[in-house]
């Protein structure tokens, strides 16, 4: 009987924390799930490439200029 009660308390206790942290993280995400190291955000829309108008990833363009990579 107490094994049952006990049980239960630790699995409400679980899911209690669990949805807890689940809308901590949704309501208030972290500067890390926003944006990558370079400060490009993960959502970013792709741009217009600066000479030929093809589309580009935001993050290639910041890498090009930022660490001088091709």
């Amino acid at each position: 009987m107490l094994g049952r009660w006990l049980l239960r308390t630790f699995v409400i206790v679980g899911a209690v924390a669990s949805l807890a942290g689940l809308f901590y993280i949704y309501s208030w995400p972290p500067s890390s799930l926003r944006a990558d190291r370079d400060g490009v955000p993960y959502h970013a829309p792709p741009i217009a490439h600066p000479f030929g108008g093809d589309p580009l990833r935001l993050d290639e363009l910041v890498r090009h200029y930022k660490r001088g990579e091709q």
